[in-house]
């Protein structure tokens, strides 16, 4: 957008708001002045909604000489368009990018472009910029659609004043414009994909998409088990393509598996107990509806039938029989009757249907799941009764089925085998339940499931529980029956689709799929397998692909001269750096990085030396007597080495020894010198055969040198040190435990009370400022007549200046001399002073009204002003008052401390004539007052 700091409006001088549309979130205002080259200013302002501005500087000159280069663009941001506010940014170039993140919440920003050049007017122009972000964006809808069948897409937006606008990949959109939020949609392709745009009231923008599938109703019912599985490799190397090939039962296929149908009846119940109880008697009896089947299909064969499933418990197996009834009224024992006595429905049971096989089976009284075993005799039919409680349901399932790769029980698969008895933790017998998941320990029902064969597949399936003896119960908790699909109508595939990241269709049935581009570590990546029948999507299913990634190690292998190292199947007998790839077991790289080492075995030669009357310690080891020693066993990088030393004593003998100075000229090596502090004193090496010597001065220090000055700034006795190393490394020592004295010097510095004396009261009071204790004071003083002094001792005296009881005027000196004595280290005495001197001003305090002001304009006598006010600082606290002739106030002031504060007659407007003044003043001697008449004349 270009911005024209002249615009239409064509204004010079004056501040106005922009020119352009109202609308757009860019306002200006502009400062122009006339002068010999003008800028035109020109702003291309690009705000995108994500927080970030670019600011471009299109100005040109106008004027005398527009040949010249355009000044230098310099940008300045503030928060709250408030100009007087720090700047969060100040950015100079064009064009400049400036982060509004964090900002947007103030409303606006301020952006001031200042152009700054040498001959053009200086040019500021505001902008006020309103940052934006995105809206939010949300689609909403059924994506799997009917054929021919309308549904609707709505999107909506936590930004207030969203709008939408739509469009799609292949299908038609119906309903007129596609705007608004919502959308009409009539999917005519098997798959599109359509897009929406939110767009906030400022303009900024958010795209989103939604993929509707077009599907067969019908197909789509019988898919949830069409689709067993995908095969495809689930892992590949990163690099490497996975081809899939759909079809039929081969590597990389998809297998379209037979279908099942299986229906449950949850049917919490309580078992009677042997006794006619309800409307059914002894029995338990249940059914599930099918109508999925072709008009007409039966049971051909016992694999149609996958199993029949009782979640079920009841104590003493014995006591109930169990059957299944198809439609037709054929029937199938699924565990025979087992008790030996009768009771009232005994009878009920078919003599075909009672009595266990032979062989190992289990006690009649073993238990079905968790049972409680007991029962409340008084309320046999009653679950709620105390005593019939239920106890934790177990699975059961009885199949024939051979093709489902089910795995049988023990005992021939039978239920009531002992083999398949487990033992509680209480100690109950139970028989060990169906594990339906991963289609283990199922049993063969006691009637074959041929008995079935023919049996219709639509219609009332019915299980039925009978319990044949009195004095124990159960409960049913749910069952289910599952049938296969094989008479299911079926559907034909025509087209197969794969969508995902990096799928390249080869042919109609086959793909390659590869990780994306930008993976460089271990990478999942989801792929969907689409089916589609003449109308439309028939199944689909979601697939994963874990791309791995190329591995990573490094090995290191060290050895001695003399060694063979092996690495990746070669030999080594010198050092060697490579790198080795292999196939890991899923085919994917793995790279080794060697380094291989191989050290060198030396034999060294070293040479040390004896300091003079001390033993030596070399590795380890202590040597009295000089001589060649070799040392075995000295490890070099890990490998066997031989040294051979050479011990010898140094030929001369090392000495430390230093002496002492205060002056340079009187040397001394046991004489402690003593001295006022600061002291300094000079410290001379005097050592033998020294190649290096460290000090040490008692107070800290350690300077460096044969030959130095150092100054001891504290008080006390201190000990000096020096340490002598040979070129051996051989040490010597001297000290002087008592070398120096160091005494408290004097202070002579002072200060006075009052600062200014005056001639009213010429006296000041004479203070030390860091008095000493032990101390002398003399104070010599320049007297009133300017040439005598005078003497005064103690610490703390005062003078008064006269001349014959006159005031006095002007500036003496004043000088203070101090004195220490001490005793020194040999009785001696020790004199530490000080003198410092300084000059004191005695100034006028006595005030002057003067009667007349002259302002004219001169700069003379303009100001009616109290002489000596100023001058002495002594009347800080003052107020004057000035009024006409009629006695009106014209001039007050309060605490006149400059020239200006006094009464100037042209600031009031006050003409020639008479005045009058009023005057007080307050100062350490006490308060003044004046009154009199001022006359002004121009």
């Amino acid at each position: 957008m270009a911005v024209d700091s002249i615009g239409t409006c064509q204004v010079v001088g004056c501040e106005m708001t922009s020119c352009l549309d109202p609308l757009k979130p860019v306002t200006t205002r502009h400062f122009l002045r006339v002068c010999r080259n003008t800028l035109q200013v020109s702003v291309d302002t690009v705000l995108s909604c994500n927080g970030t501005a670019q600011l471009t500087n299109r100005s040109s000159l106008q004027g005398d000489n527009t040949s010249l280069a355009l000044p230098l663009t310099q940008w300045q941001f503030f928060n709250d368009a408030d100009i007087n506010a720090t700047p969060f940014a100040i950015l100079t170039g064009n064009p400049v990018n400036v982060d509004l993140a964090g900002h947007s919440a103030v409303g606006v920003l301020m952006t001031t472009l200042h152009i700054i050049g040498s001959d053009t007017c200086h040019n500021d122009t505001i902008f006020i910029i309103h940052p934006h972000q995105q809206p939010t964006l949300t689609i909403a809808g059924q994506t799997n659609i009917p054929r021919d069948s309308l549904t609707n897409l709505t999107a909506s937006s936590t930004t207030p004043g969203t709008t939408f606008q739509w469009s799609t990949s292949s299908d038609s959109v119906t309903g007129g414009i596609p705007t608004g939020p919502q959308l009409h949609v009539v999917p005519y392709a098997d798959i599109a994909t359509y897009y929406v745009r939110a767009i906030s009231p400022s303009g900024c923008s958010t795209w989103d998409s939604v993929r509707l599938f077009r599907y067969n109703p019908r197909s789509s019912e019988i898919a949830a088990e069409i689709f067993n599985q995908v095969r495809i490799d689930s892992i590949a190397c990163l690099g490497n393509a996975v081809h899939v090939a759909i079809g039929s039962d081969t590597n990389n296929e998809v297998v379209i598996a037979n279908r099942s149908v299986t229906l449950s009846h949850p049917d919490t119940t309580f078992l009677p107990d042997g006794v006619p109880c309800g409307t059914q008697g002894c029995s338990y009896r249940s059914n599930v509806t099918f109508n999925q089947f072709a008009d007409g299909a039966t049971v051909q064969t016992v694999n149609d039938i996958k199993y029949v499933r009782l979640n079920m418990e009841h104590s003493y197996i014995g006591d109930i029989y169990i059957n299944i009834t198809c439609p037709n009224g054929q029937r199938a024992s699924l565990m025979n009757y087992g008790g030996t006595g009768t009771s009232e429905c005994t009878s009920s049971i078919l003599s075909s249907d009672r009595g266990w096989r032979s062989g190992a089976n289990a006690s009649t009284s073993t238990f079905l799941g968790n049972a409680r075993d007991g029962e409340n005799a008084s309320s046999i039919c009653d679950g709620n009764a105390t005593g019939n409680e239920p106890g934790s349901g177990w699975n059961y399932c009885w199949s024939n089925n051979t093709d489902m790769g089910y795995r049988y029980a023990p005992g021939d698969g039978i239920i009531y085998r002992q083999a398949n008895v487990v033992t509680l933790p209480n100690g109950s017998s139970v028989i060990d339940s169906s594990n339906v998941a991963a289609h283990s320990n199922f049993y063969h029902p006691e009637q074959s499931f041929s008995s079935l064969v023919g049996c219709p597949l639509n219609g009332d399936w019915y299980i039925e529980v009978q319990d044949g003896w009195s004095m124990d119960n159960g409960y049913i908790f749910d069952w289910e029956l599952s049938l296969k699909a094989s008479t299911v109508d079926s559907i034909n595939i025509v087209r197969t689709d794969i969508m995902g990241n990096q799928v390249v269709r080869t042919s109609d049935t086959s793909y390659v799929l590869s990780a994306p581009p930008t993976a460089t570590g271990d990478t999942t990546v989801e792929y969907i397998v689409l089916l589609f029948d003449e109308e439309g999507l028939a199944a689909d299913s979601s697939v994963w692909i874990h791309f791995v990634a190329p591995t990573y190690d490094s090995e290191a292998l060290t050895a001695c001269e003399g060694t063979t190292l092996w690495a990746a199947g070669h030999p080594y007998r010198e050092s060697a750096h490579f790198i080795d790839t292999t196939l890991t077991s899923l085919g994917c790289l793995h790279i080794t990085d060697w380094d291989i080492r191989i050290n060198p075995v030396y034999k060294l030669y070293d040479t040390a030396f004896f300091c003079y009357g001390k033993p030596l310690t070399y590795d380890d080891s202590t040597y009295s007597v000089p001589g060649t020693y070799r040392l075995d066993s000295t490890t070099v990088a890990g490998c066997d080495s031989t040294k051979f030393v050479t011990l010898q004593v140094q030929d001369r003998i090392l000495r430390a020894a230093f002496e002492l100075s205060d002056d340079g000229e009187r040397w001394s090596r046991d004489t402690m010198l003593a001295g006022c502090r600061p002291y300094q004193v000079l410290l001379h090496n005097i050592s033998t055969l020294a190649t290096n010597v460290e000090w040490q001065t008692g107070d800290g220090g350690t300077p460096e040198g044969d030959s130095i000055v150092y100054t001891y700034e504290n008080t006390g006795v201190y000990q000096i040190t020096l340490v002598a190393t040979s070129p051996h490394q051989c040490r010597d020592t001297a000290v002087a435990k008592m070398a120096v004295w160091v005494f408290d010097q004097a202070k002579a510095t002072f200060s006075w009370n009052p600062a200014t004396p005056v001639l009213s009261h010429p006296t000041a009071e004479l203070i030390v400022d860091e008095p000493v204790e032990g101390q002398q004071y003399m104070w010599v003083i320049q007297s009133s007549s300017g040439s005598g002094f005078d003497t005064l001792y103690g610490q703390q005296p005062s003078y008064t200046w006269a001349n014959d009881n006159t005031p006095v005027e002007g500036t003496f000196d004043i000088v203070l001399s101090t004195l220490l004595l001490h005793f020194g280290p040999y009785g001696d005495t020790l004199v530490c002073n000080d003198t410092s001197q300084n000059s004191i001003t005695i100034v006028s305090d006595w005030l002057q009204f003067p009667n007349v002001v002259t302002p004219n304009g001169d700069g003379i006598n303009d100001h009616w002003e109290v002489v000596n006010l100023l001058e002495c600082g002594l009347y800080s606290m003052n107020e004057l008052w000035i009024y006409d002739r009629w006695g009106h106030e014209v001039y007050h002031a309060k605490n006149i401390d400059k020239k200006e504060d006094f009464w100037y007659p042209d600031d009031d407007n006050c003409p020639d004539g008479t005045y009058y003044f009023r005057f007080s003043a307050k100062s350490l001697w006490g308060l003044i007052k004046r009154n009199g008449v001022i006359e002004v004349v121009r």
